[in-house]
Formats: structure tokens, sequence, C-alpha cells
């Protein structure tokens, strides 16, 4: 039998009158296996009709009470029994047996590359309980670095993996990823032999050999981790003795051959772009403060030309001064590397005029004849000057051109659809763009002819939704732009794909057996756009339900969805006009709906306590309702968190207090925190809160998170997983882990997945 959903009101909130005017919410219906797709019939088994009162609370369609009853959400008497009393743990929950799988071998070919990588399980001399061992990102390119003869490119990803190509066979010939560090940029050495690595989130620098691509050495610089940065650079010195880096906060020399610093300087505001000029002579630095009424970028700026080998200033060749939170733009500066040339935008009053200054006492030099449009200002295109400062490599329109100095024409142009990144050999001769798909990487040699694809990859539109791992890891469910795929964690495999008519997913909520999965997607026909909600079988990608259209508060908003433990039932919650919550069971075998509870004011869903829901009532208390029990506050002055899977431990934010912080509650008779984690203290400087991010099976080990308190916060700040018995930490990782399997061995950070060593 396949059914589908609520009928003709839940079905579609917004289309449908049932919150809106108090009319019943239909029954569910149901088609016959053999019956055509559009031939209905009514479930014989179809539970009570549902209405909204004139409160707009829940009533059953005879008039009387809710399931809750009179008293309502968090009216619970403490002398009553805890009712029903959860059940011993369940032993049979699966847990992750083993996170890592074979590397996959190097080389391989690039045309397609493949979107699923694997990552030999770290040497024991590596430190951390977890390291990286997958990734199933889109490999869409943030960086490029060119060998100089033109023969090799380093490909850096949204995944933090620099990929390295050999541009005759398109073949990756090594792969460089640091076991727990996120590489941004990349370099040559002058005589490729050697890559530098910099991952700007870690602060992390490694230099690996191009034979074998083994590291050399890392070097961790100073300063806060995950630091939000806005570019920074990394480079070889000509002689190949120093490498110029920063991690878009400072700006650091190292000794190519130990990795020690030999100086560096702290400059105010972001590091937008440092480069070596004038074959090595000087040092370009673009600054600029970062600022804004909400969302902090940088604004404004000023190039300062420095000594290559203290980093002292010679001299500021221009200067965009702010004209207030957010103007002007932030400037655009390209360095001539083995030219005494630096060219940037033009004035506050004129940016889109290009001039020209000596990198070797910022003298002005008369104007170029080229244009930076507003489009290159804001939101910098690729761009750069050739090695000898002859012309200007650019990309935009749908071609990479290089144009003339001297008199602005046209000397080469090939077609080319949108990089994101570009790079040019020191000796001119080769030019590499890269974005994604089918024009992930391509080779131009403007005197031999067009440019070349040379790497393919298969690519998503946009990534909205984060990815969700079942509760043994197994599975994932990663959002594909317009498709869900269910992949197999430990071969990459694609299991089964789930779309919705070609509409962009926005989220993604996968059962705890991997089962199921509640899609959320963004169908934008309409002028404000709507997101239906789409139940899905994932064994076959078939759609079994329609869970109707998360619309307005006039309408019915869903507020969370909890699958329950035995992969049977999916718990549903609607809060209606009057912001009262109506709590709903689906039946996964039978499609038959019941009515669970009720509650007033706003709430949400959190998820299950045995077989009853957790709800959050206004954002204050976590309460436990089911069925005709009295409901039971469990947790005081939280305003979000996380159940363990054996519904026994609760992990909420703490809402009261001048610094929120994280508290691991017991479910039970007599509820009690157990643990508290507050504010991180080491971070001097930054107004934190310690919040909830991720809960094992029985509560043995959980993450917390920092979370800075203002409004418009930049900072990011790790993931810290904490054993509960002993109160130790476990293990510092990056920000924001996104999944867990349900003993927290395996974790998904976006698409990429560490494991437990």
């Amino acid at each position: 039998m396949r059914w589908t959903g609520l009928g003709g009101c839940v079905l579609a909130i917004a289309g449908c009158g049932g919150l809106g005017t108090h009319e019943p919410l239909t029954t569910p219906t149901a088609v016959d296996a053999g019956s055509a797709p559009n031939e209905r019939r009514q479930n014989d088994a179809a539970p009570p009709a549902v209405v909204l009162d004139a409160g707009g609370d829940v009533a059953t369609a005879d008039g009387g009470p809710g399931p809750a009853g009179d008293g309502g959400i968090g009216a619970a008497d403490a002398g009553l029994p805890f009712c029903p009393a959860l059940n011993a743990p369940d032993a049979g929950l699966q847990i992750a047996t083993g996170g890592w799988s074979p590397p996959t071998p190097v080389p391989f070919p690039c045309d397609p590359l493949p979107n699923a990588l694997f990552f030999p399980r770290p040497a024991g001399d590596v430190a951390g309980a977890f390291a990286r061992c997958a990734s199933f990102a889109d490999p869409h390119v943030t960086a490029l670095a060119v060998s100089s003869d033109g023969t090799r490119a380093a490909l850096v990803a949204i995944d933090g993996v620099a990929r390295v190509v050999d541009l005759a066979s398109r073949t990756v010939v090594g792969v460089l990823a640091p076991p727990r560090a996120s590489v941004g940029l990349a370099a040559f050495s002058p005589a490729g032999d050697t890559i530098v690595t910099l991952a700007p989130g870690e602060r992390a620098v490694t230099l690996w050999r191009t034979d074998s691509f083994t590291p050399i050495w890392t070097t961790t610089l100073p300063g806060q981790l995950y630091q939000a940065d806005f570019g920074g650079g990394a480079t070889f010195s000509p002689d190949g003795t120093t490498i110029l880096l920063s991690p878009g906060a400072g700006v650091y020399l190292l000794d190519s051959a130990t990795g020690s610093i030999r100086t560096s300087i702290s400059p105010s505001g972001a590091v937008l772009s440092v480069a070596y000029g004038w074959n090595g002579q000087r040092i370009a630095l673009l600054t600029a403060p970062v600022t804004g009424m909400c969302d902090y970028v940088p604004h404004g700026g000023s190039v300062a030309i420095l000594d290559p080998t203290t980093l002292a200033q010679i001299a500021t060749a221009t200067t965009w001064p702010l004209e207030g939170d957010e103007a002007p733009d932030p400037g655009v500066m390209l360095v001539a590397s083995a030219a005494d040339l630096i060219v940037t935008s033009g004035t506050e009053d004129n940016p889109g005029v290009a001039r020209a200054f000596r990198i070797s006492d910022g003298t002005p030099l008369p104007d170029p004849p080229l244009t930076f449009s507003a489009l290159t200002i804001n939101y910098p295109l690729p761009l750069a000057l050739t090695p000898d400062g002859t012309a200007e490599v650019q990309a935009q329109n749908g071609a990479l051109q290089l144009v003339r100095l001297a008199d602005g024409t046209v000397a080469a142009s090939t077609a080319v659809d949108a990089p994101t990144a570009l790079a040019v050999s020191a000796d001119g001769s080769t030019i590499v763009a890269g974005s994604g798909g089918v024009s992930l990487l391509g080779v131009w040699r403007p005197a031999t002819g067009p440019l070349v694809s040379i790497c393919t990859a298969d690519a998503r539109s946009e990534d909205r939704a984060q990815p969700a791992l079942s509760a043994d890891g197994t599975t994932m469910a990663v959002d594909w732009g317009t498709e869900i795929r269910l992949r197999r964690r430990t071969d990459g495999a694609i299991l089964s794909t789930m779309s919705h008519g070609g509409d962009q997913v926005w989220s993604v909520q996968l059962s705890p057996d991997g089962r199921y999965l509640v899609g959320g997607f963004y169908h934008s026909t309409t002028s404000s756009g709507s997101f239906p909600q789409v139940l899905f079988r994932t064994s076959d990608g078939v759609q079994i339900a329609d869970l109707g259209v998360e619309a307005s508060a006039l309408s019915g908003t869903w507020a969370g969805f909890a699958f329950g433990s035995d992969g049977a039932r999916l718990d549903a919650a609607l809060v209606g006009p009057a912001k009262s919550t109506v709590v709903m069971q689906l039946d996964l075998e039978t499609g038959a709906w019941t009515t669970r509870a009720s509650a007033p004011d706003h709430s949400w869903l959190v998820g299950l306590s045995g077989d009853c829901p957790l709800l959050n009532e206004g954002g204050t208390t976590l309460v436990r309702a089911c069925g005709g029990c009295q409901p039971r506050p469990l947790a005081s002055e939280t305003s979000s968190g996380l159940v363990s899977d054996d519904s026994t431990m609760y992990l909420g934010l703490q809402s009261g207090g001048e610094t929120p912080s994280t508290m691991l509650w017991s479910i039970g008779p007599q509820p009690e925190v157990l643990r508290t984690y507050p504010a991180r203290a080491g971070d001097a400087g930054w107004d934190l809160a310690e919040v909830p991010l991720a809960i094992s099976t029985h509560g043995e080990r959980v993450i917390t998170g920092g979370a800075e308190l203002a409004p418009c916060g930049t900072g990011r700040f790790t993931s810290r997983v904490h054993d509960v018995a002993t109160d130790t930490l476990i293990d510092e990782l990056p920000p924001n882990v996104t999944s867990s399997s349900a003993d927290l061995n395996v974790l998904a950070f976006g698409p990429v997945i560490w494991c437990a060593r």
C-alpha cells in the first residue's frame, strides 16, 4: 500500500483552512497498490479528526479536551508517578563498529573527479582522538596553484583537501590532506620539488614533497583558531628559501627548510591579500577593517609595501578611508611578481578606475587603461597580473582574457565558464582556472590555443541542507542541490536518490535506522516561495507521504519531527494560528495518524522520551507529554537541546543567566543536572556561550561548541568532546559538528567525515 499523509488540509497547510479557520483536519488517505496513482480511498482505521477550538487549543472532534488534559503542558503535579515509566536502555541500538575504510588509491583520474574520497588512518604520532576519514563534498574549487613550469596544478576544494593534478595526463597524482586540518591555500616551490599548504582555520602550515606527497614539517601559527578570515596568502620567495603566509589575520615569514617562523607582524583588520613583487625585493599587503551593522565584512582598507626580510613597512601605496560601517567596499590589489608594479582599484570617488604604483617605493604611475566593475569590487572576480607586469588576466562575461596594460587592448581571449579561482605560472606560459562541475579545472596556454578542460566533477547547484548520518554511522543522506542522495558511508556508493519536482533541498532528517527520511524543499514558483515537507522511504527513494507546506504562522507551521527508536513511527508537531501546538504520530507501516498531545503557547518538538514527545514550551521548559499521562517538566530555563537515543539524557542550552551554558539533565521521575558545561574561559576577548551539539546513545559522551553571544558575531570556535563519567575533555575538533552516529564515533562536519581513531 502507498499512502499520502493527512489529506487535503495538512498536506498543504497554506492552502486549506483547517488551522486558519478552525475546520477539521481530514483523516489519512491511502492509495491501493493496485490502483492508479490518483484513485484514493479512505483509510478504514482512520483516527478521530482534530480541530482547534476558538482559543487555538486542540480538542478532539467531539469537543472533548485534548490528550494533555485541561492543565496543559507544564501543569504537572510533582507527586504523580512518572507515566509511563522509561524502559531499560535498548541494547539493540546499533552503533558504529568502525569508521575507517580503505583509503582511495592514488593516482586516479580527474575527468570526472570522484566525489567520494577516503583517507588513511593517521600514524600514532598524530595527536587527537579523531581524524578526517572521508569526504563526500562537491569538490568545488576555492583556490588554485600552478607549478613554475605549468605542468602541475594544486586544486584546493571546499572540503579542505588539495588535489595535485598532472595536467598532461589529467590525473590526480597527490592528495594533500592533513589529518586534522582543512587546507585553504597552496603554493608550489620555485623548483617544484615541494608544495606548501595553509589551513587557515587551524593555522597549520605543512610542507610536502612532490615525489611522494609526504609531509616534511608542520608548523602551527600563533593566534585564535578558526578566527574569521577573508583571504590571506601563501607563496614562496623567488629563491625558495622563505615562505610568505597569512591565514587572514597576521603575516608570517617561515624558513622553508625547517618551518620555523623568522618574523611576523599583526596588522589591524583582515589580511585580504599578501604577495611578493619585484622578484622578491618587496611584499605588497592589502588589509581592511572588518565593520558592518550586522554582517561584519571588510570595508575600505589600504595597500602597504613591506621589506621582504623584516616585514617593516616601507611605504603606503594607497588607502580607501572608511566612510561608515558599511562603506566603501574593500579595494582590489594585483601584484606583478617579477616587475616593479602594483595595480589597484581607484579612489573612493571613482573606485572603478585602475591605478598603478611602483612596489619599490609606492610612487604612483600613470593609470593603466583598465576598469574595475562594481561586481569586481564587491565580489572579486578572478584577476591577476602576468609575472612581467605587461598584462592583466581577467575572467568575466564568459571569457578569460589577457588585457595589455599599455593600451587596454585584448591580446588573447578564450571562452570560460565563470571560474572562482585562477593562477598563473611563474614563467607566464600557463594559466589555470577552476570552479565546479564540467569547469572544475581548465588550462589555458595563450601561445598555443584555447582553454582545455582537464578535470570535471558531478556538481550540485547549491549547498543549503546539512547531511545526516544514521545511528549506526553506515549511511549518510547528502543534499545534492535538487536531490537527496543516500550514500553508504563505508565506500561512497549511492544507494538511492530522493527529489521533489526539481525543488531545492532545504533540510534533511534521517531516521535512526536509516529507513526513512523527511526532506524539506524550497519551491520558488510563488513570489515568497514555499517549503514542502516530504517523507521518503530510503530503500528505493519512493515518496510515501506528503507532509504539506511549512508556511506562515497564520496557516500553521511544522515545529519539529522525531522518529521513534523502533523505526516504525514518526512524531510531528504543528503550531497553529494561536501558537498552540498539536503533536501527532504517524505509523510508518500503515499510514495511520493519531493525535498525541497539545501544548499552549509556542512550543516545539525536541525529541522523544521512550514513546513520549518531549516539547520545549515557550523556549524555557522541556516537558514530557504522553497521552493521558500528566505532562511533566524535565528541565527548566532551556531554550534548545538534544535527547539521547535511549531517552534517558537531555543536553540542553541553559537560557537563564548572563552567560548561557550547556547542562546535561537526566530524564526520569526525579530529573537532575548531571554535568554543567560553562562558557569556555580561555577565549579571552570573546563573549561566548557553550551550546549543545551532540549526545551519545546513553549519554556517555557529549559534544558542545562555542558560540558568540553578539547578534552579529563572526567568531568560530572548536567543538569539544567530553567524557561524562570523568568530566574530562576527550578532544577539540573543528566548529559545528552537524551530525553524528549514535555512539559519537563517526562525526559529520557538513559532507566531511571524521572518525574515532
